[in-house]
């Protein structure tokens, strides 16, 4: 069963967001982010501008199998429905919903911002994880 770790207290959730999959990428972990269509589209747009300096090659999974790519493996994926590769490693949850099925996954991540609906939300995926009986890890953020 995979390893939930909670980043709370984050102010800037697009940029720790665009920041710590820029950091995944860079070493090496295979990363899938989950969320609404909505959402991703704004992350997509997010990743190749939060950075000038910078790029994460990544790829926007719509409902259709995503096309097989030339060159090295795209190791950042962002799709509404989690897809776990081989090796796969982290799954970024931004859907707001408890993960129900995490196989393939070794570590799933749920970002916490500062707003109460965020908190109160965030609490019962806790509780929803604990209860299933998953490892939780919680991780207070700096400004």
């Amino acid at each position: 069963m995979a390893t939930v770790a909670f980043h709370f207290n984050v102010a800037h959730r697009n940029d720790y967001l665009c920041r710590l999959i820029r950091k995944a990428h860079r070493l090496g972990a295979w990363l899938c982010v989950t969320a609404p269509a909505v959402r991703l589209d704004e992350l997509d747009r997010l990743l190749w501008t939060f950075d000038p300096l910078s790029f994460v090659p990544h790829q926007r999974v719509r409902s259709v199998p995503p096309s097989p790519l030339v060159g090295a493996p795209v190791w950042v994926q962002l799709a509404e429905t989690p897809r776990p590769r081989e090796p796969a490693e982290v799954l970024v949850n931004e859907s707001g919903q408890v993960i129900a099925e995490t196989a393939g996954f070794a570590k799933v991540i749920e970002v916490v911002g500062h707003a109460e609906a965020d908190r109160q939300a965030a609490r019962a995926r806790w509780r929803a994880y604990a209860e299933a009986g998953w490892t939780l890890e919680r991780f207070e953020v700096k400004a």
